[in-house]
């Protein structure tokens, strides 16, 4: 008599969920940056860039979900080198190091921008603080920081919801009226067409996807739990994401140019909720930042183990003053776009190998 398949636990799926919002959530998003050089720069075919990106990442993460359970890759080396093979994997490995240690610090930089344009206070005191409390986070280890970033992760999600939905109802017809002013707006751009920019959108947040997903899926053991969990993530991301670049295309072009177009976002809609939104963009900020470090960290070391604690030290005190070298957005405009070019080979590598494997998932 077959065995009957465990029962799919709603917390489970909600913390897995959860995990993967705020993963992706960081400091582009949660800034506004993000969606306005990849999406907004569009007008409203951006829409149509944000549905491919949820396309495109329900696979991935389903499937990068399901080989962490299945194979329980030691690192992310073993995880490269699976669906890359060994020469191309170990580049990828050593290359997503560094791309993810340059998002730590671009994360910092978001989080000063976020207080000074918020407050008034100069840029390394946010980054100070947010180096902080990753600092001190990490120090739990990866079970703990799974359940902290699932619960915020959801709680996020609504927040954005809710802001976008009221700003772009309270100007129904400003949406129209901010894309016929796109053509004639001086915009940072993340690549020429809606369709482009998704395709990079998605291989942008590919690294941290294959670098974080299979440690999460190697910590559950219902299948239906994490394939569930792998649709409902980017199904929820990429409406939150579409609502808000309506809701920014509808404040254009009072929007275009600030550091932080959220914080104009959030004054705009709900003013009463503007000094508390920015915390929530921190929190935000944070969702991304801890694991990003940690995926450096244990690239060196065991999780919790002495030496990580040290080196997580020494990483947050380099990470704090990198972070320092340019402003904020023009860090996003470089960094990201050149990124998700890279992306695209390591997703191609990915199709071939599930190819050969005769299974998309």
């Amino acid at each position: 008599m077959p065995t009957p398949s465990p029962a799919i636990r709603p917390l489970s799926v909600l913390k897995i969920t959860g995990a993967f919002i705020a993963f992706l959530f960081g400091s582009g998003f949660a800034t506004g940056q993000e969606v306005m050089q990849f999406f907004v720069s569009a007008g409203v075919a951006g829409i149509g860039g944000a549905v491919l990106f949820m396309v495109l990442c329900t696979y991935l993460s389903v499937t990068l979900l399901l080989a962490g359970q299945k194979y329980r890759f030691q690192n992310i080396d073993e995880v490269f080198r699976y669906f890359a093979g060994d020469i191309l994997g170990r580049l990828f490995a050593w290359y997503t190091i560094l791309l993810l240690f340059s998002v730590y610090a671009l994360m910092l930089a978001g989080a000063g921008s976020v207080l000074h344009e918020q407050y008034g206070s100069p840029v390394y005191v946010g980054s100070g603080l947010l180096a902080s409390v990753v600092l001190v986070s990490l120090f739990f280890g990866l079970h703990e920081l799974i359940d902290v970033i699932g619960t915020i992760g959801p709680l996020l999600a609504i927040f954005v919801l809710y802001i976008a939905i009221t700003a772009v109802v309270q100007e129904p017809g400003a949406v129209s009226a901010g894309a016929a002013t796109i053509s004639g707006l001086e915009m940072l751009r993340a690549s020429g067409s809606w369709w482009m920019s998704g395709l990079l959108y998605t291989a942008l947040n590919v690294y941290g996807l294959f670098s974080f997903l299979p440690s999460v899926g190697a910590t559950f053991e219902n299948r239906k739990e994490l394939i569930l969990a792998g649709i409902l993530g980017p199904l929820i991301y990429a409406t939150a994401l579409g609502v808000t670049i309506l809701a920014f295309i509808s404040l254009l072009p009072e929007v275009n140019g600030r550091l932080i177009p959220m914080l104009h976002l959030v004054d705009h809609a709900l003013p009463a909720l503007a000094s508390v939104f920015a915390w929530v963009v921190l929190a935000g900020i944070f969702t991304t930042t801890a694991p990003v470090l940690w995926i450096v960290l244990v690239r060196f070391t065991p999780d919790g183990s002495r030496r990580y604690k040290w080196l997580a030290l020494v990483l947050s005190v380099i990470g704090f003053f990198a972070c320092q070298a340019l402003p904020f957005d023009r860090l996003v405009n470089l960094i990201y776009p050149t990124v998700g070019y890279f992306g695209l080979l390591l997703i191609l590598c990915m199709l071939i190998k599930q190819v050969r494997n005769r299974a998309l998932i």
